[in-house]
C-alpha cells in the first residue's frame, strides 16, 4: 500500500504536515501525529509506529506526502531554470548522455532530479555527491523497488518505496481542501 497526498499551498511545508495527519487518520486510523524522530542522515520517522513509512517533500507553494507499509521516499520540485552547470554536476554520467539524447532542458531535468532524490530519500541516505547516485533511468525498473515519476503545470516529483506497492496519489488545489 502507498498513499501519496500532494497540494498547492502558500504554505508548502505546513501542508506537507496538514497531509501526513490526513495520510495517518485515512490508512491507520491514528487521530494525532505522533512524535518524530530523525535517523543518522535526517530522514523522519515514528519510533512508536515503526510499521508506518513516510516522507514529505515541498517546493515553494507545492506540497507531497508519501505514507506506505514499507521504506518511501518522495520529491516534488518547482520547474524553473537553474545555473547553466546544474545537469553536468547533478547526474551521473550515464545519466547526463540520457538527459542530453532526450533534448534536455530544466523539465527533463527535474525529472531526473525527483526520481534521484525519492530514490535517495526511500533509505534514508544523503545527495551529497549527488553525480555518484544513479537510480535507474526513466522506462527502467529496478528489482525489489518502484520508482515513478508525475507532473502537473510547472512542476515535477517522484515516488520510490521498496516492492512493488500499488500507489494511489490525490491532489488538491489547497491542502485545506482536504478533510482534516
Amino acid at each position: 500500500m502507498l498513499l501519496i497526498l500532494g497540494s498547492r499551498d502558500q504554505e508548502g511545508r505546513a501542508a506537507s504536515r496538514r497531509l501526513l495527519a490526513l495520510g495517518l487518520r485515512e490508512v491507520w486510523g491514528v487521530e494525532n501525529v505522533p512524535p518524530m524522530e530523525r535517523g543518522p542522515m535526517g530522514k523522519p520517522f515514528f519510533p512508536a509506529m515503526p510499521h508506518i513509512h513516510f516522507n514529505l517533500s515541498h517546493s515553494g507553494d507545492l506540497a507531497l506526502c508519501a505514507l506506505s507499509d514499507r521504506p518511501v521516499g518522495v520529491d516534488i520540485e518547482r520547474v524553473r531554470p537553474h545555473r547553466a552547470g546544474l545537469p553536468r554536476y547533478a547526474l551521473s554520467d550515464r545519466e547526463y548522455r540520457w538527459f542530453l539524447a532526450q533534448g534536455g532542458g530544466w523539465e527533463l531535468f527535474c525529472r531526473l532530479w525527483t526520481r534521484k532524490e525519492s530514490w535517495v530519500k526511500r533509505t534514508g541516505g544523503s545527495i551529497a555527491g549527488p553525480s555518484g547516485i544513479c537510480p535507474p533511468l526513466p522506462g527502467e525498473q529496478a528489482e525489489g523497488v518502484l520508482l515513478d515519476d508525475f507532473s502537473g503545470a510547472g512542476w515535477r516529483a517522484a515516488v520510490c518505496a521498496a516492492g512493488a506497492p500499488t500507489w494511489k496519489l490525490l491532489w488538491r488545489d489547497h491542502a485545506e481542501t482536504y478533510k482534516t
